[in-house]
């Protein structure tokens, strides 16, 4: 006598979002799905209830992808639920549609011939040239990006399906470039939930994990990572985020948007930068506007690019944005070291385009030292729209590990963000250093003619103040 299963294995009964994400899926045929969860919020147990149900619908092969193999084995072959006493691999599938389980390679072999296997994405060079009916990559923010491109074709050939799963890593992680990709595509459906509206968590209980977060680390990292697993928010920063609370800081004040623009009547430009060989170069430019708020107002950046064609960039851009009013342009340390074959140093050729006058040079200092310049320097700067780019880099520039695991503070991870790290650290220590600039057209302060000097009955003259008693540190060759 034929016996009835139903699907999903053990009566499981969805969350309100959980739902919805089956109906686009299953009902709906979304052959696309990226589902942005906070933590615990289910979503490796809904995504195997997924290939189940497909698997009994289409004999195939179908795939569940950790970063790591050995994540996949201890977070769900072997991990047991302690809600039901089970497996997790088993919590999701239903043991009467099973024929047997491979323990060694993870394939779960059902009755009709379709595998649902557990593998890591890590090693995708072995996986190309299978033939799948569909996957999903959890963790996929800890994924390497390259499997997906790799493992995608594969679905997209047998008419398959492909999710992808996991927790926010910050607006520079792949996870939000195929979450914002995705959310574009009608074949495709995004979901992303906070603990503060699934139900898994009460808000005594949010409350009571971020106190506890906060305590065993301190209020700005504990708050922030917080945000970032519980609340899936994409602005908190990666574990180790060297000053994106302090950029987020500056979007919640409005210190970020288009209304920061070149001021005409403010200073001269001056110009930071840091400069790569096999990475990127970049170049900010800073403004102090008569109202004395100190802005960024453009970034530039490049790989590969000549000290020649640098030159030429910022006369461009100096010329076409900012009237082509030039302070300084500062250099790092490194400037006047030779670069490859070059018998020319970077100092030598920018002194040679822009004169003696106009290039300054900052010593070498303790990186930690440029960062604590850089959170002082944060707190009152305001950001054009323009850096928005520049900005999700500096969320991402970060410390190796977190203080709080005895990690030297002086060493940030070599990424591409580390490069625009350091050409905004170099300019903010300059900002420190430099004197008040003298602005292009004086703003006298309005008196009555029985007030005034017989020199203020002349034509004013710009004022200029050293900002705190220090000169700017300007050398030249």
């Amino acid at each position: 006598m034929a016996q009835t299963v139903q699907l999903p294995a053990h009566g499981f009964k969805f969350r309100p979002y959980q739902a919805r994400a089956w109906n686009k899926v299953i009902k709906e045929g979304k052959r696309k799905f990226t589902l942005v969860w906070h933590r615990r919020g289910g979503k490796d147990e809904f995504s195997i209830h997924i290939h189940q149900l497909k698997a009994m619908q289409r004999v195939g092969a179908y795939w569940h992808m950790f970063p790591t193999i050995e994540s996949a084995r201890r977070n769900i072959w072997s991990m047991i639920n302690p809600h039901t006493g089970r497996r997790r691999i088993l919590d999701a599938c239903d043991k009467r549609l099973i024929k047997k389980m491979d323990e060694t390679r993870m394939i779960v072999h059902f009755i009709n011939g379709s595998t649902l296997q557990l593998l890591g994405s890590d090693n995708y060079d072995n996986l190309v040239g299978a033939s799948i009916c569909g996957f999903t990559m959890s963790e996929y923010q800890n994924c390497d990006p390259t499997a997906l491109d790799l493992i995608m074709p594969m679905v997209e050939e047998s008419n398959g399906y492909a999710g992808v799963i996991g927790t926010p890593r910050g607006k520079n992680n792949h996870l939000y470039k195929q979450f914002t990709a995705w959310g574009k595509n009608p074949e495709a459906f995004v979901d992303l939930v906070s603990a503060e509206h699934s139900g898994v968590f009460t808000p005594e209980r949010l409350a009571q994990i971020k106190q506890d977060m906060i305590n065993s680390t301190d209020e700005e990292y504990g708050t922030a990572m917080f945000n970032q697993e519980y609340l899936c928010s994409w602005l908190s920063p990666n574990s180790g985020a060297i000053i994106a609370q302090g950029i987020n800081r500056a979007r919640d004040e409005f210190r970020v948007g288009h209304h920061v623009q070149y001021d005409p009547y403010g200073s001269d430009i001056w110009v930071s930068m840091d400069l790569g060989s096999n990475d990127a170069t970049t170049c900010w430019f800073w403004q102090r506007d008569q109202n004395d708020n100190l802005n960024v107002l453009s970034v530039l950046d490049g790989v590969g690019v000549y000290k020649d064609e640098w030159c030429l960039r910022i006369d461009i851009e100096l010329q076409k944005y900012y009237q082509g009013r030039l302070g300084y342009i500062w250099l790092p340390h490194d400037s006047k070291s030779h670069l490859g074959m070059s018998s020319q140093t970077v100092y030598d050729t920018f002194i040679e385009r822009f004169g003696s006058s106009k290039i300054a040079y900052l010593d070498r200092t303790p990186k930690q030292d440029r960062i604590e310049a850089c959170r002082r320097i944060t707190r009152r700067t305001r950001f054009s729209d323009r850096c928005e780019h520049a900005l999700e880099q500096l969320c991402d520039w970060r410390y190796a590990k977190h203080k709080q695991f005895n990690t030297n503070l002086d060493v940030d991870v070599k990424n591409p963000a580390r490069n625009f790290g350091d050409g905004y650290s170099y300019g903010c220590q300059i900002m420190e250093y430099m004197e008040k600039p003298t602005y292009a057209v004086n703003q006298p302060q309005v008196k009555s003619l029985s007030e005034m000097t017989a020199n203020e009955l002349g034509i004013g003259h710009p004022i200029s103040y050293n900002r705190n008693n220090r000169p700017a540190r300007r050398r030249s060759r």
